[in-house]
C-alpha cells in the first residue's frame, strides 16, 4: 500500500473531528510542480469520507480536483486498502492546552498542522494564511519539529505563551470548520 502511494504521490489521510474518523485524499499535483494538494471541490472545501472504500468510490465517480489521471489509478490500486498513511487529529486543536509530551501526541500534533498549512496554501486562504504565518504558530512549529521530526528531548513547555498558542489553534480550527464537505 505504502508503494502505491509513494508511486502516485497521492496519500489517503484519516481525520478526526468531534471524535470521529473521516478519510480524504492529499498528495502532490505533478501538473502544477508537485504542490502539495487535498482532495477539494468546486468551492475549495476539503473533500471528507466515512470509509477509505466511498473516498476511492468518489474519486473513481470524477470527484477529485487535481492530478486526475493519477488519482484515479492510485485509487484504483487501493481498493481494498485501509491503513491510512498519515492522520490529521483536529481534535488536537480544540483541546489543547498544554505541551504534550508524548512523543507520539507531537508527531501527530505536527502532521495536522503542517498538513492544514498545505490546505491553506492550496486555496490561497488568507485569514488561515495568516494564523499559520503568526510567529508564535511558526515558533510552535520549530518546537513541535524538535521532537517530533528530530528527536530532541521534549521539555515540560512550550517556548512560545501557551494560552497565545491556545487561541490561535482555536481559530485555526473554527476556520476549518466552515471548510469541509462530507460526503
Amino acid at each position: 500500500m505504502y508503494d502505491i502511494s509513494e508511486q502516485y504521490y497521492k496519500f489517503l489521510l484519516e481525520v478526526q473531528l468531534s471524535g470521529k474518523r473521516y478519510f480524504t485524499a492529499v498528495g502532490a499535483d505533478v501538473n502544477h510542480g508537485y504542490q502539495d494538494k487535498w482532495l477539494v471541490d468546486a468551492a475549495n472545501r476539503m473533500l471528507w469520507y466515512n470509509s477509505p472504500e466511498a473516498l476511492y468510490a468518489g474519486i473513481l465517480g470524477n470527484d477529485c480536483a487535481f492530478d486526475e489521471v493519477r488519482m484515479q489509478t492510485w485509487a484504483t490500486k487501493m481498493l481494498g486498502h485501509d491503513e491510512p498513511y498519515a492522520r490529521v487529529n483536529l481534535d488536537l486543536l480544540v483541546h489543547f492546552t498544554q505541551w504534550p509530551g508524548d512523543v507520539g501526541v507531537l508527531k501527530e500534533l505536527y502532521t495536522t498542522v503542517c498538513l492544514l498549512q498545505d490546505y491553506a496554501i492550496q486555496v490561497d486562504d488568507q485569514p488561515l494564511l495568516d494564523l499559520f504565518a503568526d510567529r508564535i504558530m511558526l515558533q510552535f512549529k520549530d518546537d513541535l519539529a524538535d521532537h517530533a521530526v528530530w528527536g530532541k528531548p521534549a521539555p515540560d513547555k512550550f517556548s512560545v505563551d501557551t494560552r497565545e498558542l491556545v487561541l490561535l489553534l482555536k481559530s485555526v480550527y473554527m476556520i476549518l470548520l466552515s471548510k469541509i464537505r462530507f460526503q
